[in-house]
C-alpha cells in the first residue's frame, strides 16, 4: 500500500513540474507577444500608415494630371478640326 502512495506522491510531483514548465513557457510567450505588439504599434504602423498617404498623394496628383491632359487635349482636338 505505501508503494501505492509513493507512485501517486512520484506523479503528483511530475504534474506539479510538469505545470511549472508550462507556466513558465507562458510567461515567455506573453513577454514576446508584448514585444511584437509594441513592434506593431511603434514601427509597422507608422510606415503602414505612411505608406497609405503617400499612395493617396499620388492618387490625387494622377488625377489632377488627367484633368490638365484632358483639357489640352481638347483643345488639340479644336484647333485640328
Amino acid at each position: 500500500m505505501q508503494a501505492g502512495f509513493t507512485k501517486l506522491e512520484k506523479g503528483q510531483l511530475e504534474i506539479k513540474k510538469d505545470i511549472s514548465e508550462i507556466k513558465d513557457d507562458i510567461s515567455k510567450l506573453e513577454s514576446k507577444i508584448t514585444k511584437i505588439e509594441f513592434l506593431l504599434e511603434s514601427e509597422i504602423k507608422p510606415k503602414i500608415e505612411l505608406s497609405l498617404e503617400g499612395h493617396k498623394t499620388n492618387t490625387e496628383q494622377l488625377s489632377r494630371i488627367e484633368n490638365e491632359v484632358s483639357k489640352h487635349e481638347e483643345v488639340i482636338l479644336r484647333r485640328v478640326k
